[in-house]
C-alpha cells in the first residue's frame, strides 16, 4: 500500500503542484511558513475529506475551489482518489471517478497523522480526548458513528426539555440515550484496551523505560462493567431528572467521561513538561496505526508533521527505527539535523513559497 504521486489545485498556497512518492520514508524539508504542513493536509483531504480547519481556509486566496488528486496503490490495485472543496464549503471525493464517501476510502488507503497540535490530546479539556476515541472509532467500528449522532441527538433534546422544564416526551429521549449511550461506552472500552497496552509501551520506549504511562478510562455514570449497562444508565438519568433540571444539561453519560492520561501516577495534563505531553502524544498517534493495522490488516500512511522538534537525539533514533519499518511515511522537518542520522539515504524534496523541489539521496 502506497501513495505514489499527489497533485494539488489552488490548494493552500499552490497554485499548481505535483510531488512523487516513494515506499519507505519520505522527507519533506524547509523552512516554516512554506507549505510543508500544507502538504500533508492535503493527503488527509484526499482520504478523510477533511482539512486542518475550515472548508474555505484550504482555498488559495481569490479561487472558487481547491483539488486534491492522488495514485495510490492499495490491495493489489491502482486507485484514483479525488477530492474537491468550494468556497461555500461543499466537499466531495471520487474514487476511481466515482462519488465515494471517506469511510470507504480509509478502509481501503487508512491514514494516521500527527500534527504539533495534538499535544492538546493531553493538556487539553477532557472534550478532547473524547473526540480522539470517537473520530477513531467512527473510521474503524461499523455503526459507531450512527449510533453516535443518535446519542447526540438524544442529547439535544433532552436538554431542551430540561430547560423548559418540560416532561413531556423525556422519557423517550431518555431512553434512547441509554440505548446508544451504551453502546458508545462499550465500543469506547473495547479499542481502549487496544489502544492502551501499545500507547503505555510505545511511551515507555520513546522515554527510555525511565517513565511509565498510565490510561484509564474514567466514567460520569454507572459502572461501564454492569451486566446491564443500558438498564443502569437509564435509571441514573431519571433519578438525575430533578437535579438536571437545576443545572440546565444532562450531567451523567458517555459525552461527560474522561479517557485519564497519567504520567508516573500523576495527571499529565496538569503535571507533565511540554516535552513530555508531546511524547504522549506521539505514543498515542503510534498506538492508533498499530491498532488500525490490526483491525484493518493493512499498516496505514504515516503522516508526521514536526514529529522530530523538541525531541533529543536518542528519541529521534528510536522513533527512526520504528518508522523505518513502516510500509510508507511522510515526514516534515526544518532541517536535516532533525531526522535520524540513520535516515541519509531517504527520498527528500524541499519546499519554498509552494514550490516543490526534489533532493538527491546524498543531500541529506
Amino acid at each position: 500500500m502506497s501513495l505514489n504521486r499527489l497533485r494539488l489545485r489552488h490548494f493552500r498556497l499552490y497554485r499548481q503542484a505535483e510531488v512523487p512518492f516513494s515506499p519507505g520514508v519520505n522527507a519533506v524539508l524547509g523552512a516554516n511558513a512554506q507549505g510543508k504542513t500544507s502538504l500533508l493536509e492535503a493527503v488527509c483531504f484526499l482520504i478523510l475529506g477533511r482539512g486542518l480547519t475550515a472548508p474555505a481556509e484550504m482555498i488559495q486566496y481569490e479561487e472558487s475551489w481547491a483539488e486534491v488528486q492522488g495514485e495510490v496503490t492499495a490491495a493489489g490495485r491502482s486507485l484514483h482518489l479525488r477530492a474537491v472543496v468550494s468556497r461555500q464549503g461543499k466537499r466531495q471525493q471520487f474514487l476511481n471517478g466515482v462519488a465515494g464517501s471517506a469511510a470507504e476510502i480509509f478502509r481501503l488507503f487508512p491514514v494516521v497523522s500527527f500534527w504539533p497540535s495534538d499535544v492538546v490530546l493531553v493538556h487539553g479539556e477532557p472534550l478532547w480526548r473524547r473526540r480522539f476515541l470517537d473520530a477513531f472509532l467512527a473510521r474503524l467500528a461499523p455503526g459507531y458513528l450512527a449510533d453516535l449522532r443518535a446519542y447526540r441527538r438524544a442529547l439535544l433534546q433532552r436538554n431542551v426539555c430540561l430547560r423548559r422544564d418540560r416532561s413531556e416526551g423525556i422519557e423517550v429521549w431518555e431512553e434512547e440515550l441509554a440505548r446508544y449511550g451504551s453502546r458508545l461506552i462499550r465500543e469506547r472500552l473495547r479499542i481502549l484496551e487496544r489502544l492502551r497496552t501499545r500507547a503505555e509501551k510505545n511511551y515507555s520506549a520513546l522515554a527510555g523505560g525511565s517513565e511509565e504511562l498510565t490510561i484509564r478510562y474514567s466514567p460520569v455514570g454507572p459502572d461501564p462493567q454492569a451486566c446491564d449497562l443500558e438498564q443502569e444508565l437509564l435509571e441514573l438519568l431519571r433519578r438525575g431528572r430533578p437535579a438536571d433540571r437545576q443545572a440546565g444539561y444532562t450531567r451523567v453519560g458517555p459525552h461527560r467521561d474522561q479517557l485519564e492520561l497519567l504520567v508516573q501516577a500523576r495527571e499529565a495534563r496538569s503535571w507533565s513538561s511540554r516535552g513530555q505531553q508531546k511524547e504522549v502524544a506521539v505514543a498515542l498517534r503510534l498506538a492508533q496505526a498499530q491498532v488500525t493495522e490490526e483491525i484493518l490488516g493493512r499498516k496505514p500512511l504515516l503522516l508526521l508533521d514536526d514529529i522530530f522538534a523538541e525531541f533529543d537525539a536518542r528519541r529521534r533514533e528510536w522513533l527512526g527505527e520504528v518508522l523505518e519499518s513502516w510500509p510508507q511515511v511522510v515526514v516534515t522537518a526544518t532541517e536535516t539535523l532533525l531526522l535520524p542520522r540513520r535516515w541519509s539515504g531517504v527520498t527528500a524534496v524541499e519546499v519554498k513559497g509552494g514550490e516543490i523541489r526534489p533532493l538527491p539521496p546524498a543531500g541529506l
